[in-house]
């Protein structure tokens, strides 16, 4: 018996640690194709190369910013042990922030800590698959999130256009990230798309 528990402990470790290392090169890759995105999008908006520096070192620091969401530290010492849906939003969308392209709706439910980690993951995909394929792909896109909250359930509604979006999901490590998200938050996901439009409703629970 004490031998199947080595092993079944041994087993699960190596599990954790394979899912660590996965996540960790997907993060990487997401993250260089951020930057990316980031200065293209800085070379169409600046007139001078000093334009272009200051705001492309704008966008990269609001990046890091928005991955602090994802690294919750236990040790940090957060005055509140809770956030706004909408904090998180803001944090992760304020790279590519342009006038009239980002509308948020809606009201602002709160995020305990416990589901933090797994909403911010879960819409760090979204805005990365975004700026990969879809609305903050270019400089023309516009994305449009609503918020409904009541009573520990979040709606949540996602507007992609003008942008690419492929037509089919890639079953890749992005996609299991997000499919743990939404079965760790008791939620649901659905994609419509359209002519050069993405459309994703959620349920996700935010509270007991």
């Amino acid at each position: 018996s004490k031998i199947a528990r080595d092993i079944s402990e041994r087993r699960k470790r190596r599990q954790e640690q394979e899912l660590l290392i996965g996540e960790m090169h997907h993060r990487v890759k997401n993250l260089l194709a951020g930057v990316q995105s980031l200065a293209v999008l800085s070379r169409h908006k600046a007139d001078t190369v000093d334009g272009f520096v200051d705001d492309f070192l704008q966008r990269v620091a609001a990046l890091a910013g928005s991955h602090q969401l994802i690294l919750v530290d236990p040790s940090a010492g957060r005055a509140s042990n809770e956030t706004s849906l909408r904090a998180v939003l803001e944090a992760l969308l304020a790279p590519y922030s342009e006038a009239g392209r980002i509308v948020l709706e809606g009201n602002d439910p709160m995020i305990p800590e416990r589901s933090l980690t797994h909403v911010a993951l879960l819409f760090h995909e979204l805005v990365t698959n975004a700026v990969k394929y879809g609305a903050l792909s270019n400089s023309e896109g516009c994305l449009r999130i609503r918020v409904e909250g009541e009573a520990g359930l979040a709606r949540v509604s996602w507007e992609e256009s003008g942008g690419e979006m492929p037509e089919t999901v890639s079953e890749g490590f992005g996609s299991g990230l997000m499919r743990m998200a939404i079965r760790s938050l008791e939620g649901t996901l659905d994609r419509e798309w359209g002519d050069g439009a993405l459309t994703i409703a959620m349920t996700l629970r935010t509270g007991a």
